[in-house]
């Protein structure tokens, strides 16, 4: 966010006591502060926020009327004007401040991870097109399924190996330091593994998703309604396939050069069924 303050004095008014701050902002959530600032029988003060709508009109809302804070939401990218207005009728004398914000998009904030074994992920983060690359900072959190923090790191690629067997969630945030803005991403993970097998047995969660099952050189992930993540493996533990399904459509899977034997489908968050690949 850009910010500039100007002042109109009087010499009627002393209004150097008021201190009008900018108290937070997270993502799109602004509040502002005025210290020193009451109404009285001589004094009243608004907030006037003007923005463009969508026909490109320049418009002006006032609100919190005598109230010293303002809190307020931004739902569209571009700059906008906030104004603090304070008259004092009695000495006919007025003030205004008046703070210039930025809002920014991140249209392309996404990630993606390859797997080098069962627990071991390699994370990689989009870069932020439309915004200055000297400004935007990634940052990574991962929590386990009771939502404690295990761990925190920084930098568009990341090599991590998650501690032990179960549920995660990670998330990659898009920090743009010059404009005090930033989105995440969120994704859930299940790591299954075991020390000799590579994976734990496992009876089928997901309920009959694939078709046929046994398969020869070709398998059908059925319709998932929505697009979700899947990955194969053998029971070494080795990735085979990893993908995303299709909305409202079969997923195919070749597997003409897969050995006959026993494989893990995991659909991401949601569970798992097991394969029989029959030549």
């Amino acid at each position: 966010m850009v910010l500039l303050i100007t002042f109109n004095l009087s010499a009627k008014c002393d209004w150097s006591g008021v201190k009008v701050t900018q108290n937070t902002q997270w993502r799109s959530y602004y509040k502002f502060i005025a210290d020193g600032l009451d109404s009285d029988s001589c004094t009243e003060f608004f907030w006037m926020f003007t923005y463009r709508n969508s026909k490109g009109q320049l418009l002006t809302d006032t609100f919190a009327n005598n109230n010293p804070i303002a809190e307020f939401e931004i739902n569209l990218k571009g700059e906008f004007k906030l104004r603090l207005k304070a008259i004092n009728y009695c000495d006919q004398c007025d003030t205004t401040w008046t703070f210039y914000l930025q809002q920014v998009t991140f249209p392309n904030a996404n990630w993606g991870y390859g797997i080098k074994d069962c627990k071991r992920h390699i994370f990689e983060a989009n870069k932020i097109t439309n915004q200055k690359e000297e400004c935007v900072q990634v940052y990574w959190y991962i929590y386990d399924n009771s939502g404690n923090e295990v761990h925190v790191d920084s930098g568009y690629r990341m090599d991590y190996t998650f501690p032990w067997e179960g549920k995660f969630e990670v998330y990659c945030q898009w920090w743009n330091k010059c404009l005090q803005q930033d989105t995440f991403w969120g994704r859930d993970f299940d790591i299954y593994c075991d020390s000799t097998l590579g994976l734990k047995p496992i009876t089928p969660s997901v309920g009959g998703m694939v078709r046929p099952n046994p398969a020869s050189c070709e398998f059908y992930i059925t319709d998932t309604r929505v697009p979700m993540e899947y990955m194969i493996l053998n029971t070494s533990g080795t990735v085979i396939a990893v993908g995303n399904t299709s909305p409202f459509e079969q997923t195919r899977i070749e597997s003409c050069n897969w050995p006959n034997g026993v494989y893990y489908l995991w659909i991401m968050g949601h569970g798992r069924e097991l394969i029989m690949v029959q030549h």
